[in-house]
């Protein structure tokens, strides 16, 4: 496959020119006058279509990297305000402890508060993970392979993660509705409100996808370059 996109790369750069370097006045100034370029010689029509061509082809990459840096930025506040509530679910576990321990009254709450932290907690910091690369993955072969090939494996791959967290979404996104519209409350004798708990859901779901599109548009940069042009920005992770 990569053989393939060399041929083709070859032949757009065969047919439009290599990208023309600047030239003098005096070179411009006449129709149809050579003009200096990377790989050789061509025309002013031709430089003019390259350049049209790659105006267009700048806006587009500075378009991918704002999408890249604003859904890195997100990820990476979001992961950072939903740390926070390990904060208080430690405090509420440390006060079920004393409160079962060593005063023998358990509460009613405490269980199912933590619960709830907890859950949106891992939830939540989903995407961060993916974006730093911290989830589990079976790299027995993966490491294996060139920089190139490892993106097309990841290319390859990444339609399972869409398929997975677009079901996922829907299907939250739609529980999550119905239990906002009925006001749901858990099964248990102190009975709190689920659907805060719900939201977590769909919303981690969102973040993460938009961190996967991201991922996979890494890749495809890194499968036509053969690095990665655009690296996430160390201050963020």
């Amino acid at each position: 496959m990569i053989d393939i996109y060399t041929a083709a790369r070859k032949l757009y750069k065969a047919y439009y020119g290599p990208k023309q370097l600047p030239v003098s006045n005096r070179h411009a100034g006449a129709k149809g006058a050579p003009l200096i370029t990377p790989g050789g010689r061509g025309t002013a029509r031709s430089a003019g279509h390259a350049d049209m061509l790659g105006l267009n082809w700048e806006g587009a990459v500075n378009l991918v990297r704002k999408y890249l840096y604003f859904t890195d930025w997100l990820n990476a506040k979001f992961a950072w305000i939903v740390a926070f509530l390990i904060v208080p679910m430690l405090c509420i576990m440390i006060w079920e402890i004393v409160l079962r321990y060593f005063f023998n009254a358990p509460s009613l709450w405490a269980y199912e508060i933590s619960l709830f932290l907890y859950g949106g907690y891992i939830a939540l910091g989903g995407a961060y993970t993916h974006l730093t690369g911290g989830h589990v993955n079976v790299d027995i072969i993966w490491v294996r392979l060139s920089p190139r090939r490892r993106a097309l494996l990841d290319i390859l791959t990444s339609g399972f993660a869409f398929l997975f967290l677009g079901v996922l979404f829907w299907a939250s996104l739609n529980i999550t509705i119905s239990a906002w519209q009925i006001g749901e409350t858990t099964m248990t004798h102190w009975g709190p409100i689920y659907y805060p708990l719900r939201t977590t859901l769909p919303v981690a779901c969102f973040l993460f996808l938009m961190q996967v599109v991201a991922k996979l548009i890494r890749d495809i940069a890194i499968l036509i370059q053969g690095e990665d042009i655009f690296p996430v920005r160390e201050t963020l992770i």
